[in-house]
């Protein structure tokens, strides 16, 4: 079944008869066979990750207890809020001045999103930590890392593909043990193939210390705006691929499986996430798109990455901490 400028407007009628706060469009995603937007996922959900029909129950029972807690919070006299409390928005591509985000780049029609979402996280930490923007270097972005490295690679080596797609505990602790390349030393191609990876690259590899799972949305956001954004898994409903503007949540009943993707800021005032996805910058808010809080299971699957132990083959200086 295509998603043609018919199966858009359908969805375009059901959006404003439910008064949704998103607009569906035709895109990059919307002029493929609905077989083939599939191989653009690639979430896998592990033995220790929480089960595929219960991330959106796990996601929404974390929402809405957040919401309760602050409701009873501020019912309580003589409360103000902490000084610890996060932001009540924040945004890792304009702050004090300044991106700390890397471009939307594109994964393809093959199941790589967890080393996409990974990858602009940490690329995010390395801005973070030696407080420079993403820079353009002899035409090419720094920082990248090798999305390619980590799938076909070492995805690979635990026997997974294009079409099983990859587990984001995994694509982490490849992170931490192994650590990834330069983008340069292995770019990526959309398509299962060997490990050809360029001589020389575990000198220049960056390795991450660890990563911390997170669940409360308030320490989600606490994390993004002190530490820097966060790889999440999530339900990936049909009507997503049409996704153009606005505040994301499905109105479609069609689930096809788990997505990842990066979020890199959020808003109480809009009550959404701010994503950062793999599909370019030819769909939704040039590759990017708000997410509804309690929805598609956010909350069931969130990873924070925990500091950098080597960035291009060198220790980080303790004096630029990823914090």
């Amino acid at each position: 079944m295509a998603m043609d400028d018919t199966h858009v407007r359908q969805l375009q009628s059901i959006c404003q008869t439910q008064h949704a706060r998103w607009t569906p469009g035709s895109n990059n995603m919307t002029s493929l066979e609905l077989e083939e937007a599939i191989r653009h996922l690639g979430g896998a959900v592990g033995d220790d990750d929480t089960p595929f029909e219960e991330m959106e129950a796990v996601g929404r029972d974390l929402h809405l207890h957040s919401m309760a807690l602050r409701s009873a919070q501020s019912r309580v006299r003589g409360v103000t809020p902490a000084a610890t409390a996060p932001p009540v928005e924040f945004d890792w591509r304009s702050h004090n001045g300044r991106s700390y985000v890397t471009s939307v780049k594109f994964q393809g029609a093959c199941g790589t999103c967890t080393c996409f979402s990974t990858t602009a996280a940490v690329e995010s930490a390395i801005c973070i930590a030696t407080q420079t923007s993403p820079q353009i270097i002899q035409g090419v972005e720094v920082p990248a890392l090798s999305e390619a490295q980590m799938f076909y690679c070492g995805a690979a080596s635990q026997d997974r593909t294009c079409a099983s797609g990859w587990f984001l505990p995994a694509a982490l602790a490849y992170l931490q043990n192994t650590g990834v390349a330069p983008y340069s030393y292995f770019p990526y191609e959309s398509g299962d193939q060997p490990c050809l990876i360029q001589p020389g690259w575990e000198s220049v590899v960056t390795k991450i210390i660890g990563s911390t799972k997170l669940t409360a949305p308030d320490e989600i956001k606490s994390w993004i705006a002190t530490r820097g954004p966060v790889a999440i898994m999530m339900v990936a409903y049909e009507d997503l691929f049409t996704y153009k503007e606005g505040i994301y949540h499905p109105v479609s009943t069609n689930k096809l499986g788990v997505h990842s993707v990066c979020v890199v800021g959020y808003s109480d005032n809009k009550e959404a996430w701010l994503c950062k996805n793999s599909w370019s910058t030819q769909w939704g808010e040039d590759g990017y798109f708000w997410m509804a809080y309690g929805v598609c299971g956010m909350g069931s699957s969130v990873h924070g990455i925990n500091g950098l132990a080597l960035v291009d083959g060198k220790p980080l200086s303790p004096r630029r901490p990823v914090a």
